[in-house]
């Protein structure tokens, strides 16, 4: 049951996210940036929160699915563009 809890937050969060991302970028007025700023904030804490769980919940499979060097080599390169 938790594992649906984590899922469903980990989604609804994604999604707070990325659209209160897009409007704070697309509507350039810094009265509606200062608005949406704690929406975007608390849903940032949350989408955080619930990938740590989610990694937690799933790290066996995750760790079998870097077993293929293809996938590592994905991650690895994801991690270079992040840094």
């Amino acid at each position: 049951m938790f594992r649906k809890f984590v899922a469903v937050t980990l989604g609804v969060s994604f999604l707070a996210m990325a659209s209160s991302g897009l409007a704070m970028f697309f509507i350039a007025q810094t009265s509606f940036t200062i608005q949406m700023h704690p929406v975007h904030k608390l849903f940032g804490i949350l989408l955080l929160l619930a990938a740590l769980s989610h990694i937690t919940l799933n790290f066996k499979l995750l760790r079998k699915h870097l077993t293929f060097k293809r996938v590592a080599a994905w991650g690895i390169v994801l991690l270079i563009i992040l840094i």
